[in-house]
């Protein structure tokens, strides 16, 4: 919020010297419904605060959200997240709103008092008479409670559809991971379930899936470690097949056959 009234406003100098006038000439209503109207402005404060830490936990969980659909992603104008956020941000200019509108009401309240206390300097108890011009702004406090009450609905209703929208988006990640552990292990059984060729045959093999994939290796030593683990485990698996009935071929440090 632009002004952040961290303070009681019953803890203001011009509110405590008010009420302490009123006290003076013994006017308990006065002072009854001056407590009352600080009181209300207080309650405003922390639940239009409240309101604007939520929007911005919800703000913050959305953002953290990726939305998995990148195809649907790069052509839409307006994914569900980006309607999501715009209806956030106008939750939030409206609540700051709300807050502009106290934080005027609240500068009134003080200046009034604050005049009031002075001119019962010279008045006396016939300055009371202005304690009305302090308390009428009861009817401004209610409109804002009113606006305040509905949006928290809202904000409700939004939040609601976040979380919705979150859980959603984990399914589909979490469906996304599946998918392709799915695929990988697809593209292993269908190259295990090849014949072993040479072992120029197989490094090929071996180098073309590499591009496919896009694998890359540091050094040739790296490069080749790879490949021979790769090339054991089809020596392995082409064994447990009964494909192997002759020796297989040994390969020194630097890749060469022996």
């Amino acid at each position: 919020m632009d002004e952040v009234m961290s303070d009681s406003f019953a803890k203001d100098r011009d509110i405590t010297d008010l009420m302490e006038l009123l006290k003076k000439f013994h006017d308990k209503d006065g002072m009854e419904k001056l407590n009352h109207t600080v009181e209300y402005v207080d309650s405003l404060e922390q639940t239009l605060s409240a309101m604007m830490e939520q929007l911005t936990d919800m703000m913050e969980e959305l953002q953290s959200v990726r939305e998995q659909n990148d195809y649907l992603m790069t052509r839409a104008k307006r994914t569900i997240k980006n309607v999501l956020i715009e209806q956030a941000a106008k939750a939030e200019e409206k609540v700051q709103e709300l807050h502009g509108k106290l934080v005027e009401i609240r500068a009134s309240i003080k200046q009034n008092a604050h005049e009031l206390v002075e001119k019962a300097k010279h008045q006396g108890r016939k300055a009371l008479k202005k304690l009305s011009e302090v308390l009428h702004i009861r009817e401004g406090l209610e409109k804002i409670k009113g606006h305040a009450d509905q949006m928290l609905d809202s904000l409700d209703e939004l939040s609601n559809r976040i979380n919705g929208y979150n859980e959603q988006m984990m399914m589909q990640s979490d469906k996304k991971a599946a998918s392709e552990s799915e695929v990988a292990k697809s593209a292993v059984d269908k190259e295990n379930a090849q014949p072993l060729g040479t072992y120029e045959e197989e490094m090929q093999r071996f180098t073309d899936s590499c591009v496919a994939e896009g694998r890359e290796y540091g050094s040739n030593a790296e490069a080749f470690e790879a490949f021979k683990n790769y090339y054991d485990k089809r020596t392995r698996v082409a064994g447990q097949a009964g494909e192997i009935g002759r020796d297989v071929v040994s390969m020194d440090k630097d890749g060469k056959q022996r």
